[in-house]
């Protein structure tokens, strides 16, 4: 509300309606008092549904559902959103490009991306103490592939490319404590870890596929890591031709990961219940994908996309209860 042009007004009426002063100033009372509940309704709301609030902040929608034009621009003043500082935590580099934080307590892991003179990539995953400041490396080297952290108490979980010829990956797992890495799944030829790992406690979900050579490929499997018993399983085998891609997220003992095809086709949201075994579809809607997805209690959260079009976004929230 304009504060200035309210008063400019109430003042105007006031010089036209002398008589009916006490009249006006009761008015502006009222509206006041109206425009005040009204915007503590809009926070309150807003506050319960900020996928609603991302919708209808920005025009055609903004991060909700707009296009790459209006996300570019500036950002109103959300009345609903939390005032807080934002802290660079990591002094940017030429050619260095630091990907996929992830935070427990005061620890953030991420890894940093950087082009070789000579070409390719060199990938190293680090992790900072956001109260001292302090950098560790966790894994790093000369043409290095380490990627995808991960975070839980006293464990970090990352991705490690040990062949670029037959993309055969490792998940490793490192310890704060003692700073030992451990290999968890030693693949040796053809295996790829297919989307990047999630820990939850003591327990890692990350997903495989078997590319023996070009072209030729094996079924897609969701697995699980046990730290305290070191045991692997395999949770399901997807359908051939059916992938596991773009994020993987648990709590509790509930796993959501995104199912799609490797032909390009549509997307969907899958929830597997460790305790039963059971996989179901949390979305199917054959126009969109997708994509990102995390939970927390029984709440999921994605955004999606019509098929084709990467300009346009929605941000969707589901209850599981």
């Amino acid at each position: 509300v304009d504060i200035k042009a309210l008063r400019k007004l109430l003042q105007s009426l006031a010089q036209k309606t002398k008589p009916h002063v006490p009249a006006v100033i009761a008015l502006a009372v009222i509206l006041v008092i109206g425009i005040f509940a009204s915007n503590l309704q809009l926070q309150d709301y807003f506050k319960s549904l900020p996928s609603e609030a991302a919708n209808l902040a920005l025009p055609g929608g903004g991060v909700g559902n707009g296009t790459s034009d209006n996300l570019s621009g500036p950002y109103p003043s959300y009345p609903w959103k939390p005032q807080g500082i934002e802290t660079p935590l990591i002094i940017p580099e030429t050619n260095v490009a630091s990907i996929r934080p992830r935070i427990y307590q005061n620890k953030v892991v991420y890894f940093n991306s950087t082009y070789q003179p000579l070409g390719g990539l060199q990938d190293e995953v680090y992790m900072i103490d956001i109260n001292t400041g302090q950098i560790t490396s966790i894994d790093t080297g000369i043409l290095n592939r380490a990627t995808n952290p991960d975070i839980y108490g006293d464990w970090v979980v990352y991705t490690k490319r040990i062949s670029n010829a037959n993309g055969t990956d490792n998940l490793y797992l490192y310890n704060i404590t003692t700073a030992i890495k451990t290999n968890i799944t030693n693949h040796s030829f053809g295996m790829a870890i297919q989307s990047p790992p999630a820990i939850y406690k003591d327990m890692i979900i990350f997903a495989t596929r078997f590319q023996p050579n070009a072209g030729a490929y094996g079924p897609t499997e969701l697995k699980s890591y046990n730290i305290q018993t070191s045991i692997t399983k395999t949770l399901l085998t997807l359908p051939d031709g059916h992938i596991i891609q773009d994020g993987i997220a648990i709590y509790e003992n509930k796993v959501v990961y995104v199912e799609g095809t490797a032909y390009g086709e549509s997307k969907s949201i899958r929830i597997y219940d460790l305790n039963t075994g059971v996989a179901s579809s949390v979305s199917l809607n054959p126009l969109f994908h997708q994509l990102s997805p995390d939970i927390y209690k029984n709440l999921i959260v994605w955004y999606e996309e019509p098929d084709g079009m990467t300009d346009i976004r929605n941000i969707i929230l589901y209850n599981l209860s």
